[in-house]
């Protein structure tokens, strides 16, 4: 089990949006709020948010595995065309959206942390 103590937790809180922070404190996301969030966290490189959230909200973690399955047979069929872009703007166009919009609401402090996560190096 997972608890807002551990070092990732942390780290994910200190570039959580407030407002998807309150949610998930709160308990009250919704579904596609809890899909992006999955898909940031995922970005990010991060493990042990996407298992707290996994374990706070098991139906929606339910629907996403089985929406992500379904999206991993479309990427093996385009498996050949692979190309980062391509990727992006065919494949995952909505988190590729999500992602951007995340990262213009951050902070430069928050920003350096998440640049940081994602170059490996955290």
């Amino acid at each position: 089990m997972v608890t807002l103590d551990d070092e990732e937790m942390k780290i994910f809180m200190k570039v959580c949006l407030e407002s998807d922070k309150k949610n998930i404190l709160n308990k009250s996301i919704t579904y596609p709020d809890f899909c992006r969030i999955i898909c940031i966290i995922g970005l990010l490189k991060l493990f042990a948010p996407t298992i707290y959230l996994s374990e706070q909200f098991p139906d929606y973690w339910e629907r996403y595995s089985w929406e992500a399955d379904a999206k991993e047979k479309i990427e093996d069929e385009y498996e050949d065309l692979y190309y980062p872009q391509y990727y992006l703007d065919e494949v995952y166009p909505k988190e590729h959206e999500w992602f951007c919009d995340y990262y213009r609401q951050l902070t430069g402090k928050q920003r350096t942390i998440v640049d940081n996560l994602r170059n490996g190096h955290i």
